[in-house]
């Protein structure tokens, strides 16, 4: 599939999402710094990848809770 570049994004940034796009990431290539939000199916943490120091937003959703509550098909 091929994405396309979003024209507001600037060039630094939009380089920075292509690298993501191309590099295989899971939880454990980042560092979790802080518990920015609480909801009913999930958390919401500020964490820097590893490799490169960026923040970012992850969401945590845990599975069981997503099912029992019939918010994924399986």
């Amino acid at each position: 599939s091929h994405l396309l570049a979003v024209p507001e994004v600037p060039e630094r940034e939009q380089k920075i999402i292509d690298q993501l796009h191309r590099t295989r990431r899971s939880a454990a290539s980042f560092e979790k710094i802080k518990l920015i939000g609480k909801g009913g199916v999930g958390r919401v943490y500020l964490v820097r990848l590893k490799d490169t120091d960026q923040l970012f937003a992850m969401k945590v959703l845990k599975k069981t809770d997503m099912i029992a509550r019939n918010k994924v098909w399986l």
